[in-house]
């Protein structure tokens, strides 16, 4: 990512959003999974998914007419330190928690298995990947 913190900042200044880059925490997501959980119209989605990816937040992969967003690796351990905490005191939100929910009804496969994968998450720093890989391994 740039030096640009404004847009960033901008970029999660939106409750829909954080909602977005909450369950991209968890895994890829498709457009049409993300308008089902979040309520909402798919061209609003595609804006917000949008607005991220202009912040390189999410990155995007198309698979046939489906288009999957995930978080995008982020190489400023600032930066990846503010999103991981963030991300980390938002999932406790009852809102977030609700979406999560949904995410695990409509595909729990694909939360699962990038459970299965530490690494899922770019915000994570070295340290937190290795305490949740010595989790994993007790």
């Amino acid at each position: 990512m740039r030096n640009d913190f404004s847009a960033l900042f901008l970029a999660l200044a939106d409750k829909t959003r954080l909602r977005i880059l909450n369950l991209l925490a968890h895994c890829e997501i498709s457009v049409h999974t993300l308008t089902e959980i979040l309520g909402e119209s798919q061209p609003k989605i595609s804006r917000h998914l949008a607005f991220l990816r202009k912040a390189e937040l999410v990155k995007t992969r198309r698979e046939g007419k489906w288009i999957y967003y995930k978080m995008a690796e982020i190489k400023n351990e600032h930066l990846k330190n503010i999103l991981n905490n963030l991300i980390e005191w938002i999932s406790s939100d009852e809102t977030m928690q609700k979406d999560y929910s949904k995410l695990l009804e409509l595909q729990p496969d694909l939360v699962l298995r990038a459970k299965s994968n530490i690494y899922a998450n770019p915000y994570m720093t070295r340290e937190q990947k290795k305490e949740e890989l010595e989790i994993h391994l007790l």
